[in-house]
């Protein structure tokens, strides 16, 4: 008599998962799928930073892949402190049920960052991205007290690739813009307080001095922490001019310093002097 045998019970479920798998992926898919993941992603957003994002929409989600459009980001007083036209990323699955978001490969496109002063002696960009604060909770709300308290959303991006993207800086004096950008930033946030890096970016200037000196194309690397007890950067950069010019900016216990070649171009290191003025006026926390 022969005997019928029911094989490994994991090989069986196999085609069950598969067809659920596909279902699941049918129906995130979806427009409502779009629409409820939207929705959750920006709530999440909310519970675990100070600021806030909106999402125009979702265009494309197919498992951890998607495409969304008119993506703007918002410190806590409800103004714009990036917006993207465009951008695409492929989600790391398994870091997220970890607690991590990470991205296997992201793409900006036709952006804009503002960098305005903060209503606490920050910038709007570290206040939209920085934890909830908790010295505050016994005068906020019960919702606010929740945010402040929970584990906070651990975040590396990886090398996100962006393009056609403008930087406005607006801190009390003249405005600084940084057009036609393109290059990778990489955004890492934990406990410790977020970090930036930049790499192989490249741009235009457009700011003071930029109309004598024919608004000259740079390139440059840089690196950006925020601390409780303040920011840390450093940013190197070439000029494109005749000859190329390096120019390093620091930003170090409140204090911005600018340092230059001093066998420059006549007109760039008179530019560069009336911005040493104007950062040293600055107050960096």
């Amino acid at each position: 008599m022969r005997r019928e045998t029911c094989g490994d019970p994991r090989l069986r479920l196999a085609p069950r998962d598969a067809r659920l798998s596909l279902a699941l992926r049918q129906q995130l898919g979806s427009e409502n799928g779009r629409e409820l993941t939207r929705r959750g992603v920006e709530a999440a957003y909310a519970r675990h930073l100070r600021g806030s994002l909106r999402i125009g929409a979702i265009d494309t989600l197919d498992g951890t892949h998607a495409r969304a459009r008119d993506v703007r980001f918002f410190d806590p007083q409800g103004e714009v402190v990036v917006s993207v036209r465009e951008a695409e990323v492929d989600l790391d699955a398994a870091a997220l049920l970890g607690g991590t978001l990470r991205f296997e490969r992201a793409r900006a496109r036709d952006a804009v960052v503002y960098v305005r002063p903060g209503v606490d002696a920050k910038t709007s960009l570290e206040e939209a991205f920085g934890s909830e604060n908790t010295e505050d909770s016994n005068e906020s709300s019960s919702h606010e007290r929740t945010r402040a308290t929970e584990r906070p959303l651990a975040i590396d991006t990886g090398a996100i690739r962006f393009d056609d993207t403008t930087l406005r800086l607006a801190l009390g004096g003249p405005e600084v813009t940084l057009r036609e950008l393109e290059g990778f930033v990489r955004v890492a946030r934990s406990e410790g307080g977020p970090r930036v890096r930049f790499d192989a970016v490249r741009g235009r200037y457009d700011g003071p001095g930029a109309r004598v000196l024919d608004h000259p194309r740079f390139e440059a690397d840089g690196r950006l922490r925020v601390r409780p007890a303040g920011t840390e950067a450093r940013f190197e950069a070439v000029l494109d001019v005749d000859p190329p010019w390096p120019i390093t900016m620091a930003i170090d216990d409140g204090n911005v310093r600018i340092e230059a070649g001093e066998d420059g171009p006549p007109l760039v290191v008179a530019a560069m002097e009336t911005a040493s003025i104007f950062v040293d006026s600055l107050d960096v926390r």
